[in-house]
């Protein structure tokens, strides 16, 4: 692995207060070759989607937002360890950017099966829904960082948001 790469993500995680991230494992070396390779599985999975990229999602793009926009990492980089498939992460970054939450679906049997589908859509843009499918229930755990709330008695997920440490 590339260390200067190693330490930039070592800093960002720390300015994002989210340093347990870098135990649990033999070293921090290693805490970082597990955080990267699963960054480098969610940019690849948004390189197959957006062919032509609305946003880019990369080390640079996020090196640069987190010195504009702390909070908007934060939230990211807490939804990676979370993730079991890839898209997921795509889903996160693409409603940090902006993207409305226009559909939640998940069914769960106990036992024996779960599915999450989260349906997105760009408004500035004016695509149709993108689509995110899961059968690993830990992808629902990424559910806790929607805005969740009520306007004119209507259910809102709105955001994607850090959670509070302490």
């Amino acid at each position: 692995m590339n260390v200067a790469r190693q330490e930039k993500w070592a800093n960002v995680i720390r300015e994002c207060q989210e340093d347990w991230m870098l135990t649990g494992f033999r070293d921090q070396a290693e805490a970082l070759e597990h955080f990267t390779s699963i960054l480098d599985q969610a940019y690849a999975a948004y390189s197959r989607r957006f062919s032509t990229a609305v946003s880019l999602l990369n080390d640079a793009t996020l090196f640069d937002e987190c010195d504009r926009n702390r909070h908007k990492v934060t939230a990211f980089v807490q939804a990676v360890p979370k993730v079991s498939v890839p898209e997921m992460l795509v889903m996160v970054w693409r409603v940090l950017e902006g993207d409305r939450i226009e559909q939640v679906a998940m069914n769960y049997k106990f036992g024996d099966s779960f599915s999450l589908r989260i349906a997105l859509r760009n408004q500035e843009a004016n695509l149709s829904e993108d689509i995110y499918e899961s059968q690993d229930i830990k992808d629902a755990a990424l559910l806790r960082n929607f805005g969740i709330s009520k306007v004119s008695g209507k259910p809102l997920f709105g955001g994607f948001y850090a959670q509070r440490r302490g």
